[in-house]
């Protein structure tokens, strides 16, 4: 081998040791980030074009020892989402939260100019609480030199919302029928469920044996569920989803 070969070689070998190392850098950067927000990319649900177009929020505070304070989560902040459900007022994420039978982890989705930016609260075990308090867009902005007495604290008329899905009763038809909790029924047999009641009303006017297709919404996916109804524990002759609803 000559001096040019050999000189040669060597250089080879620097460029693939450098590569090599650079590679293993941008992997201890990429695990690192994993590891200290607490979820990956793979794991964070897709920004829906709901989402995309909320409203939105303001954070107003964030207690410091809570989801949101140890996230870091700001004041001012403009939240258009919580997990796949888009926040347009207040009451959206205070009745997500209610319903909430999630792992623990709630990704919420804020507008910082043009970009939709993602952050995981990890959930305290056993707690729905998140640490933080959010006023409407429209509301004023709360001046920190005036005391607020309880009674001019705004109040917000609860917007309808499509039925939660609690408890799939064993043996059931909901059961028999791949129905999970979780699922929100949006429709029965293509015609809008808006609340608990609603789609209790529309049920108790079947039969046990009648065919129904559930539409539910499923994380980020909206499916057509073929059922046929049982019986109802109370009066044998009525149709019978076989499920329990959050808030009932």
């Amino acid at each position: 081998m000559s001096d040019r070969q050999r000189h040669l070689v060597i250089i080879l070998g620097i460029l693939f040791v450098a590569l090599l190392c650079i590679s293993s850098v941008g992997a201890a950067r990429y695990l690192y980030r994993r590891v200290a927000t607490g979820t990956s990319e793979a794991t964070a649900p897709a920004v829906n074009e709901l989402v995309s177009r909320a409203q939105g929020i303001i954070v107003t505070s964030v207690e410091p020892d809570s989801p949101a304070g140890r996230a870091n989560l700001q004041p001012e902040s403009l939240l258009v989402g919580v997990d796949v459900f888009p926040l347009d007022v207040p009451d959206d994420l205070v009745r997500y939260m209610e319903t909430y039978s999630g792992s623990g982890t709630v990704i919420l989705t804020m507008r910082q100019g043009d970009s939709l930016v993602q952050l995981p609260l990890m959930l305290e075990p056993g707690s729905r609480r998140l640490g933080v308090e959010v006023r409407s867009i429209n509301s004023p902005r709360p001046d920190p030199n005036t005391t607020v007495v309880p009674d001019m604290f705004p109040t917000f008329t609860p917007r309808p919302a499509p039925p939660v899905i609690a408890i799939v009763l064993p043996g059931g038809a909901g059961e028999a029928a791949g129905l999970q909790v979780g699922d929100v029924v949006t429709a029965v047999d293509g015609h809008a469920i808006l609340s608990n009641e609603e789609l209790v009303a529309v049920i108790a006017g079947r039969e046990v044996g009648t065919a129904v297709q559930l539409t539910v919404r499923r994380g980020p996916d909206t499916l057509t569920i073929p059922m046929t109804l049982g019986p109802h524990p109370d009066d044998p002759s009525r149709g019978f989803i076989g499920i329990e609803m959050a808030g009932n």
